[in-house]
């Protein structure tokens, strides 16, 4: 019998309570950074492909952009992100949906992958997938932004093992870096309860570190051309110290 992937089983309210210190103040800088970038007009179709919980696409909402659509594997995520975006002034589309099947063909003049939301499967071909899904979702202009780490900086700078206090649990998060087929980061989480140091839930990530020239060879052959690399996002150059690289690219006119 073969063991469920682990983006099925880690993407659920307990996520949210370990990147709880990721919350809307950062998405809310994320996003102003990429529409600087990008200046897209208020009624520019805009997809957040990998969105979790929503905080992109509720920045986006109170930024004045009406039409946004996000997909998400996760029934738990999107529930919180369906809770938490009425009220404002559009509520974005939401669809439970697997990334490597993007079921949209030229709607969207902006496609976002933010907080690493691409890398996750074993066969890099299934990543490959994610680009092409990405291209075909992408009007003729259409543009797209990858927000991915940096694999120098990673491995420079991976902390084997840290602990922290958060709402009462313990949280123990182990690192390591692993080759298969290309080289990922993995992370074993463990949730304590302060009180009692019992053991309450266990998470396992992995992740594909690529490196600049790999996602510029798997982007172009899925029809895509790099418009330009920053190290974060507050703008700065990507180089080796980068801890993240962001990739804005268009997709490519085939005419």
């Amino acid at each position: 019998m073969s063991r469920m992937a682990w983006y099925k089983k880690s993407f659920g309210r307990e996520y949210l309570r370990i990147y709880n210190r990721r919350g809307d103040e950062q998405a809310a800088r994320e996003v102003d950074f990429v529409l600087g970038v990008l200046k897209p007009p208020m009624d520019a179709w805009i997809l957040d492909l990998g969105c979790g919980a929503g905080r992109h696409v509720r920045a986006l909402a109170r930024r004045g952009l009406v039409n946004m659509v996000g997909v998400d594997l996760s029934r738990e995520l999107l529930e919180v992100a369906a809770k938490e975006s009425t009220g404002g002034k559009a509520a974005p589309l939401l669809v439970r949906g697997d990334m490597r099947h993007v079921p949209f063909s030229a709607c969207f003049d902006i496609v976002l992958s933010m907080f690493t939301s691409f890398g996750y499967f074993e066969d890099g071909e299934e990543d490959a997938m994610v680009l092409r899904g990405i291209a075909r979702a992408l009007k003729p202009t259409g543009r797209f932004v990858l927000d991915l780490p940096n694999r120098q900086y990673v491995e420079a700078n991976l902390v084997p093992e840290s602990t922290s206090t958060r709402n009462g649990d313990i949280i123990i998060e182990s690192r390591r870096l692993r080759k298969n087929e290309g080289l990922r980061v993995e992370k074993h989480i463990v949730i304590k309860n302060e009180e009692r140091d019992a053991v309450r839930r266990e998470f396992f990530e992995s992740v594909r570190l690529y490196s600049k020239e790999e996602i510029e060879y798997l982007l172009g052959n899925a029809g895509m051309e790099i418009e330009n690399f920053h190290g974060g996002f507050d703008g700065s150059e990507f180089d080796g110290s980068s801890p993240r690289m962001l990739v804005f690219g268009r997709k490519r006119d085939e005419n």
